[in-house]
């Protein structure tokens, strides 16, 4: 299995959809559980960094 085909798998399994929390590294995906979308602690931090 490569990522598009779990990105995928994830997608119709679990009907969630990427999240990019990080400007630092914009190709770090994070797919949440519908009942945590609270978010990361310190990741809004992040993305005012230059």
């Amino acid at each position: 299995m490569d990522r598009t085909e779990l990105e995928k798998y994830i997608r119709n399994d679990y009907g969630t959809e990427p999240d990019y929390p990080w400007i630092k590294y914009p190709n770090y995906e994070v797919f949440r559980h519908s009942s945590n979308k609270n978010g990361l602690s310190g990741a809004d931090e992040n993305k005012n960094e230059p």
